[in-house]
């Protein structure tokens, strides 16, 4: 029997994951959606006539913002169960910390006054998993762009990553034997202070700073993804950023 997956958002992550998907599921179809491609299905949270036009599958990720609730309660309650299995990701910005340096895992409470917070945790209630994603990386999308347009600083603040070919193997690990109801972390488990990435990047890039970049008043914190990481057995192709 072919398996039917649903990727709704066709964004950067849904490049790397569908062909993980296709490659790791035997007799498997995946569509996707996406708000313009017109090679792909029509869906926009936004719009209610749109969403009767996705189909009947097994397993769904969900790659967008969970925002805001009151649609993606409306959503749900007419939708649920045309979702199958329900993957979506989050972003470890729910994890709120007070103080610089906090190390923070899956049990860490949510920053609830987050609207795509409400969203989630609205999800996990209705047998929804939650994988909250650290800064995603990856080809054409790399930090150390970031530094070179002279938009962040050194500091001793952390930075998490999660490469998106890791991120699609834990999504596919999340569909296919993570218990619904929970949240789950992707992050490379090794974060790095903007002083070490950069002091790494002059040493084996040269790269320069340019202009006068301010350091982030965001606290610092550490992402723990260990639990994740076991609980799923993925074994991490980009650990570290720096190699």
């Amino acid at each position: 029997m072919i398996k039917k997956y649903l990727i709704l958002g066709s964004g950067y992550t849904a490049q790397y994951l569908k062909p993980l998907i296709l490659s790791k599921t035997k007799d498997c179809k995946v569509f996707e959606t996406s708000r313009s491609n017109s090679s792909h299905i029509l869906f926009d949270l936004s719009d209610p006539t749109t969403w009767g036009n996705i189909p009947k599958v097994d397993g769904t990720y969900w790659l967008f913002p969970a925002s805001p609730e009151d649609v993606v309660q409306s959503f749900l309650k007419e939708f649920r169960e045309k979702l199958g299995k329900l993957v979506v990701v989050g972003s470890t910005s729910r994890f709120s910390v007070t103080k610089d340096h906090e190390e923070v895992n899956e049990a860490w409470v949510a920053d609830n006054s987050m609207d795509r917070v409400k969203g989630e945790e609205y999800i996990r209630s209705q047998k929804g998993i939650v994988v909250c994603a650290s800064g995603i990386y990856g080809p054409n999308r790399n930090p150390k762009s970031w530094v070179e347009k002279g938009y962040v600083a050194p500091s001793d603040k952390y930075l998490n990553l999660i490469h998106v070919e890791d991120l699609s193997q834990i999504l596919i690990a999340a569909m296919d034997r993570g218990d619904e109801g929970l949240t789950y972390i992707a992050s490379d488990n090794n974060p790095n202070t903007w002083n070490n990435l950069i002091s790494f990047w002059k040493k084996t890039e040269g790269i320069t700073l340019h202009g006068n970049p301010r350091v982030s008043k965001v606290k610092s914190k550490k992402i723990n993804s260990s639990q994740t990481l076991g609980d799923l057995k993925v074994q991490l192709k980009y650990p570290n950023i720096i190699k």
